[in-house]
């Protein structure tokens, strides 16, 4: 039997936050569900999600990377180079999930290639934003 819904986007996020991940969670459901969200709290592990995906071609790249960069063991910035080199995710839309204001911060990222850049808020709502941002990068539901 087959469906003719598109699959669900899959979403890596990549926090070591364990109460900004809920609120992205949080932002995520509120504006994107369905979706399918893997997680990883240390940059190691994430690096580890990417070469799954490059090792596995019955596996389906993320549709958008959620990453933070001030991760354990890896730098969200060592992630961000892994993703562009990646064989099947060099093209996926990266937001930097960040608290840092730094415009050189920002500038670097950009040259490494993240899409976009979301900064932290302590305001529920402004943080919240992040998943009027993550559907933009997505395909709309309903397009295959």
């Amino acid at each position: 039997m087959s469906s003719d819904k598109p699959p669900a986007p899959l979403i890596f996020l990549f926090e070591d936050n364990e109460p900004d991940a809920l609120l992205v969670r949080m932002a995520l459901d509120r504006q994107l569900a369905p979706f399918e969200l893997r997680t990883a709290n240390e940059g190691e592990e994430a690096i580890r999600l990417i070469d799954d995906v490059d090792g596995d071609l019955e596996s389906a790249p993320p549709s958008l990377v959620l990453l933070d960069l001030n991760l354990p063991r890896k730098s969200g910035e060592d992630i961000l180079e892994r993703l562009r080199t990646s064989q099947r995710c060099r093209g996926v839309p990266v937001i930097i999930i960040s608290s840092s204001e730094s415009p050189l911060e920002k500038a670097r990222i950009h040259q490494l290639g993240a899409t976009a850049y979301f900064q932290k808020s302590s305001d529920l709502t402004e943080f919240l934003q992040i998943g009027a941002l993550a559907q933009r990068f997505l395909p709309p539901k309903g397009a295959t």
